[in-house]
Formats: C-alpha cells, sequence, structure tokens
C-alpha cells in the first residue's frame, strides 16, 4: 500500500468519526472518559455503574467491559459505514428447506446488524490489515487532528479511533505514542492515566487559558519534566498560565524540541516580561521557539540548533526592551539550518546612527539553504540591514517583508540587494491593495498570486508598506522594485486630494514602469466625483498615443502594448460619469485596435446608490464597445459590489 492510500483512509477514517462524534456525543463521553453531558445523554450516563475515566491499573477490568461494550452497541452505523455499501444478495439467506414466510421476507430484506449464532460475519477488508499498516494509518490521523488550542472537537483521534472495534481499541491502547499529548486539566485522574498511557514516550504539553492551568495538574506532570518534548502556553500574561509553568522550568526539561511562550497582549496595561531563566540550563534538542514578552537568552550555545524562530519581542539578558540590530542578526547567524523565520515589525529597531555603523562595517553573509519561510517585518534601516547579509534560496515559497514606522517616500526598492532580485522576479501576477490608515498614513500590500488564492496555497510572495506619505496611491506602487509583473490587481479605497495634472502624471508613471501588463484589472471604492475623474485619467493615459517631439504624423510606442484584458469595478456618482467613462472605454477599445494591440477580454462593472436608469446613450456605447471586443462582460445596476471586487 503506498503512502497516498494510507493518507486517503486516515482522511476517511477522520472525517467519518468526527461526524459521528457531532451526532452522537454519549458514546464518546462513555470511551473518552468526559463526564460532561446534558439532557437525556445525562440521564443515561448517571445510570451507568462509573463514568470517571478508565484507570491503567483496572482498564481491564470488568466496568471497562461494560463501558467499551455499551459504546460499541452506539456505533453501529460506523461499523457498517466502514464496512462499506451491502451486498446486493442478503447477508444471510434463508435456508433451502422451507420457502420463507412475509415476515421472514421482511426479515431478509433488512438482515440485522449482527450475525446469528454460528456463522461468520464477512469482514471488510480493512480488518485484514497487518498491524503495522493500521498504526501507520492511525498515526496520519492523529497527524491530520489541528494543533492545541485550535481544536474542533472535545475528543482526540485516539479516543474516537477506539471506538470502531476491538481490535482498533486495543492498538491504540497499548500504543503509547497516541496519549502523548498533555492539556493542563484540573482532572487528576484523566492526567495520571494519560501519563501511565504514553510512558515513556516524550510529552506534548499544553496549556492555554487561566481555568485550565490547574497547579495541581502541573505538580503531577513535574515528575515527568525529562519527558517533556514540546510546551505551548497560552492566555492572558496576568493569568496563572504563565506562572504555574515554572516549577516544570526548575525541574529541567533536557528533551524539550518546540517552546512557545506566546502571551495575549492586553489593552491599556504595560507590557509585563517573563523571565523563566531559559541562560540557566541547557535545551540541546530546541528546534522551535516562539516567544513574545519573555526574556531570551544572549546568542549562545540556546540557539545553536533551532529550525523554526517566531520571535515578537526580544528581550536579551538583563536588558529589557528592544534589542539591537546587531544581535538580532548574530542569533540568525548561529541557526544556518533554519526553516522558517518570523520577526513581526515590532522584533527589532536600530537608530539611523547604528544603520550608518552597519552599512560601514556590514556583518558578514549569513547564508540560510534550507529557509522554506520568511517573514520578517520592521523599519527600513533594519530591513536593509539584515538583507545586506542574508542569502537566501531563489525558489522560497513564501517571502513576506513588512516595512513599517518610516515615510513612504523612501525608496524601498533601495532596501532589496541584487542578490534579493532573482526572489522578485518571481512576481509576476501581483494584487496591490492601497488603502488609508490615518490622514496622512497609507499602507500598500503587494502580494503574489493575486486573490484570491486558495488556502493551501503556499507559494506566497508579499510586499507592504505602510507609514506617512504625500504621494499618490499609484506611485507608491512605482516605487517598489521593478519586477517583470504581466498580471494586475490594482484596488484603490482612497483616489487621494489632488490636482487634475498630478492625476494624470500618475497613471502615466505606472504605466511606463509596467509595460509587459497583459492584464489589469481596478476596482476602485470610492464613490466621490474625484474617484472617478482618477478612472477618466487612467482611460485616457490608455488610449491617447502622443506624437513624438519634433515628429508631425510619427506616433510615440502604444502604452502597455500586451495589454489584452482589461477590468474596470467601480462606484460612480451618477449617469453623466457613467456616460464619459463608457465614452472613454470605447476610445481605449477603438484606438488599441487600430494600434496593433486590441483587448481580448473587457470586463466592467460599475454600481451607484442612485436609481437612474440606462439612457439609450448608454446602450448605444455598450453596443458600439461589443463590436470592437471579442469577450465583453458588462455589470451596471445597483449593487455594491461583487465577488471579484472582494
Amino acid at each position: 500500500m503506498s503512502d497516498s492510500d494510507v493518507d486517503t483512509l486516515a482522511r476517511g477514517i477522520s472525517r467519518i468519526t468526527r461526524r459521528y462524534e457531532l451526532r452522537h456525543p454519549a458514546a464518546y463521553a462513555l470511551v473518552s472518559g468526559v463526564p460532561k453531558l446534558s439532557g437525556a445523554s445525562a440521564a443515561v450516563a448517571r445510570r451507568r455503574d462509573d463514568l470517571s475515566y478508565p484507570d491503567p491499573a483496572v482498564d481491564a477490568s470488568r466496568s471497562s467491559e461494560l463501558r467499551e461494550t455499551t459504546a460499541l452497541e452506539e456505533v453501529q452505523r460506523l461499523r457498517l459505514r466502514l464496512h462499506g455499501h451491502p451486498p446486493p444478495l442478503p447477508i444471510w439467506p434463508p435456508q433451502e428447506a422451507e420457502p420463507p414466510s412475509s415476515h421472514e421476507h421482511e426479515h431478509q430484506q433488512h438482515p440485522p446488524t449482527h450475525a446469528p449464532e454460528g456463522r461468520p460475519r464477512p469482514t471488510a477488508s480493512i480488518h485484514h490489515l497487518a498491524s503495522e499498516l493500521l498504526l501507520a494509518i492511525f498515526r496520519t490521523v492523529v497527524a491530520l487532528e489541528p494543533r492545541a488550542g485550535n481544536a474542533s472537537t472535545r475528543y482526540p483521534a485516539p479516543t474516537r479511533l477506539m471506538l470502531v472495534c476491538r481490535h482498533w481499541r486495543a492498538l491504540v491502547l497499548h500504543t503509547p505514542e497516541f496519549w502523548r499529548t498533555i492539556d493542563a486539566t484540573p482532572e487528576p485522574r484523566k492526567l495520571a492515566a494519560l501519563l501511565a498511557r504514553s510512558r515513556p514516550c516524550t510529552l506534548d504539553v499544553h496549556v492555554f487559558h487561566p481555568w485550565a492551568a490547574d497547579p495541581g495538574a502541573i505538580a503531577l506532570l513535574v515528575p515527568h519534566a525529562a519527558r517533556v518534548r514540546s510546551l505551548v502556553v497560552g492566555g492572558s500574561s496576568r493569568g496563572r498560565s504563565f506562572d504555574v509553568v515554572r516549577p516544570l522550568f526548575e525541574a529541567g526539561m533536557p528533551a524539550l524540541e518546540r517552546l512557545e511562550l506566546v502571551p495575549t497582549p492586553l489593552f491599556h496595561a504595560p507590557m509585563q516580561w517573563l523571565d523563566y531563566g531559559l541562560s540557566r540550563e541547557r535545551y540541546p534538542r530546541l528546534v522551535e521557539l516562539a516567544a513574545d514578552s519573555v526574556v531570551l537568552p544572549r546568542p549562545t550555545h540556546f540557539w545553536r540548533n533551532l529550525r523554526v524562530l517566531r520571535l515578537s519581542s526580544f528581550a536579551s539578558g538583563s536588558t529589557v526592551g528592544q534589542t539591537r540590530g546587531r544581535r538580532l542578526i548574530a542569533v540568525i547567524a548561529l541557526n544556518p539550518r533554519l526553516e522558517e523565520l518570523y520577526l513581526l515589525p515590532d522584533v527589532c529597531t536600530i537608530s539611523n546612527d547604528e544603520a550608518r555603523e552597519v552599512a560601514a562595517a556590514p556583518p558578514e553573509m549569513i547564508s540560510l539553504p534550507h529557509l522554506r519561510v520568511f517573514c520578517v517585518g520592521g523599519s527600513y534601516q533594519f530591513l536593509t540591514a539584515l538583507f545586506a547579509c542574508l542569502l537566501l534560496p531563489r525558489d522560497i515559497p513564501r517571502f513576506e517583508v513588512d516595512f513599517v514606522h518610516r515615510y513612504i517616500e523612501d525608496d524601498a526598492a533601495r532596501a532589496f540587494p541584487a542578490h534579493f532580485h532573482p526572489i522578485l522576479e518571481r512576481m509576476t501576477e501581483v494584487d496591490a491593495a492601497i488603502w488609508p490608515l490615518a490622514s496622512d498614513r497609507m499602507k500598500l500590500a503587494v502580494s503574489s498570486p493575486h486573490r484570491p488564492w486558495p488556502r493551501t496555497v503556499q507559494d506566497i510572495l508579499s510586499i507592504s508598506l505602510s507609514g506617512k506619505t504625500t504621494m499618490h496611491p499609484c506611485e507608491m506602487v512605482v516605487i517598489l522594485p521593478v519586477v517583470p509583473i504581466t498580471s494586475m490587481v490594482l484596488r484603490l479605497q482612497s483616489s487621494g486630494p489632488y490636482s487634475e495634472s498630478y492625476r494624470q502624471k500618475h497613471w502615466v508613471a505606472l504605466f511606463d514602469s509596467y509595460r509587459g501588463l497583459r492584464e489589469l484589472q481596478l476596482t476602485m471604492y470610492d464613490a466621490r466625483p474625484r474617484a472617478a475623474e482618477s478612472l477618466l485619467h487612467m482611460l485616457k493615459t490608455l488610449s491617447i498615443v502622443r506624437p513624438k517631439a519634433g515628429a508631425v504624423h510619427a506616433c510615440a510606442p502604444l502604452r502597455c502594448p500586451h495589454l489584452r484584458r482589461l477590468a474596470i469595478h467601480t462606484p460612480l456618482p451618477d449617469s453623466r460619469y457613467s456616460r464619459d467613462v463608457l465614452s472613454w472605454v470605447l476610445d481605449v477599445a477603438a484606438w488599441r485596435a487600430k494600434t496593433g494591440g486590441p483587448l481580448a477580454s473587457l470586463d466592467l462593472h460599475f454600481w451607484h446608490r442612485n436609481g437612474a436608469p440606462l439612457e439609450p446613450k448608454h446602450r448605444e456605447l455598450l453596443a458600439q464597445i461589443r463590436g470592437r471586443v471579442a469577450d465583453f462582460r458588462c455589470k451596471f445596476g445597483f449593487s455594491l459590489a461583487c465577488r471579484s471586487c472582494r
């Protein structure tokens, strides 16, 4: 059986057991030991002898057998689905001695679920698989579970697998790795059972909410601190979650591979830095670190073997606050085998003096050949110093950069050195969204491929800018590194308070910078007249071909000569602007057809709040446009937006 077959079986089993869990919560409570039932299920559960979590010492006792039998009776439909479709003939054929009666005939059409005594019941092919192969499928089912804290089910995958049959229950029950996930819970018997079943495997401990962080539960975990493989702590920094885990750090966790300490920030509350004494212990197996508001060691052996690094803030040693850029660059240099690097915009800033110092004596080049995810943000000075000393793979799947806390007038293209250009040249299809953050602040986000991309896509390149500016939105796109963009989706939230000549100038600069455009979609969300006037300037720029200087009849090259698909989605103030826009759209289609660059597809979507119907002039213009474009679509009405506008 191939790996794809194992993955398909695992996904099917996970989907079926999840669906059954929603329909029959009582059965899962009987096996998982969760005594929190309500309604009729609670009434039935109270009549049972014992609903507590099965103790490993008496797991094979009579009470456990009773719970197992009751649970198996309630999952007959699940077992039938796993056995496949029934055969066309009755499973248990009638005896040949005498013809069946009417009652027996009806009984044959609906055969009993259980086989009659003395007759073997046919089993599905999945029950003939070797135990090793079943365990491989079960491991895939467990791997498909969401990480703790985001789980959509109360019952984990091992609990659901135990409900299928006795053989599956025995396999899951006696495989320690299926019980290694430990949630800090105030149920000591359940925690003790999980610790016993998971022995001698390493543990994955999760503490997420103050009400789930029980000091008694942590006290049970302290003797097993040497087995802790991952520790994930969340919740408020003022809650009990981050205080109760201190005994684990004091006891020592030499097997620790994953550490996440990310508190939820509180509004209108000062930041509280947490110090767990990480510099006093060695964690030789630590490969994944996510930290926020945590005092971390200086660049030493602590950072040697990281594969995943997520930092929201960084305090080193006794210095609390933002570290300097050189120290963070030294941390990256100590981990050449990094696969994922996340540095949020507030993690590090450097002053202008230090930026000049770094530029005068740049650090040695750092090569990260295994990097798959590169998501960093910060000031222009810090990112410039960081990019100058990093060598990234040209085919890196995810590349996201966010420039913040600066004036957008600074040339962002200068922040990317020459060895970053092969990565930027992959941005051929982009989605450029521009919206105001405040009266004098704007944000530009350019991502490739353009939205809406599938949720499973991994190949994402993104560059964003935010800060104070007096530039026009389109000029913000021009200051980005010039890459061979062939498809652009431009989303404008505001056209800006600029004069007519200024609006004409920025459209010319945009199209002259990206002459290789083949597809262009303009989506505007501003219904004011100045936005419609900006749209008219864009159409004039695409249609007018000015003569060369000193020539009478010679024409200059056509702007964006390879443009074949044009889409415009925008609100319009009134019918007067709609007539002007349609007139210029007709001029664009006709003029480009004459000059050898005809449009193959044209998509128009104009909406307005006024209830003015289409006039004869509108219909005449639409008919003329339809005759000059092979694929013409037009939506002219009262809807606020369409799916492609979002």
